[in-house]
């Protein structure tokens, strides 16, 4: 991420804030739900949902009386397989492996306290990953998070902590990986 030193816009700040707090434990919200996720007044959730709905970024539910992500972000991440360069790098080393091993291969990339899958082959038989491309997963969630906290030992200087999973790294501590 670049570092320009402007502030940022509020109100787009937390119409971002509002659509960060839908998650796939969470895919329905209402406006009280949200303002207490993002700490945002009430009437202000209210104000920015309106316009976010308007622009297809989230549908309002009249039989839950809720919120959830809109036609438009399905649109905006399925360019996301087409904008990570990783995962274009990538690519034709994990179909070689797919093809030499037949067995499922899955990528997946840290960003903040998850990880997000960029990349799934999966074999025509067998098991069966619930997981999918764009899908985002705390550290702790099969073997992909706990393989990238491995790595961040590597990097001199590391730390990480994921309050809501209770992982932590710290570089100081290479023993505590889970705690």
């Amino acid at each position: 991420m670049r570092n320009v030193k402007m502030n940022p816009i509020r109100s787009v700040d937390r119409a971002i804030d509002i659509l960060l707090a839908f998650s796939a434990d969470t895919p329905e919200l209402s406006i009280e739900e949200l303002a207490k996720k993002t700490e945002i007044p009430n009437s202000t959730v209210y104000r920015l949902l309106c316009t976010l709905e308007k622009r297809s970024l989230v549908h309002f539910n009249e039989k839950t009386m809720k919120y959830k992500p809109g036609v438009q972000l399905f649109a905006l991440g399925s360019l996301t397989p087409y904008v990570l360069d990783v995962r274009e790098e990538a690519q034709p080393i994990l179909e070689n492996i797919f093809e030499k091993t037949g067995q499922t291969i899955i990528m997946s990339v840290p960003d903040g306290d998850e990880i997000i899958y960029v990349f799934k082959k999966e074999k025509n038989h067998g098991l069966k990953f619930s997981s999918s491309i764009g899908q985002r997963r705390p550290y702790i969630y099969g073997v992909l998070g706990p393989s990238i906290l491995a790595f961040f030992r590597k990097r001199k200087g590391s730390n990480f902590k994921n309050s809501k999973t209770n992982v932590h790294y710290k570089d100081d501590n290479r023993s505590n990986c889970y705690k």
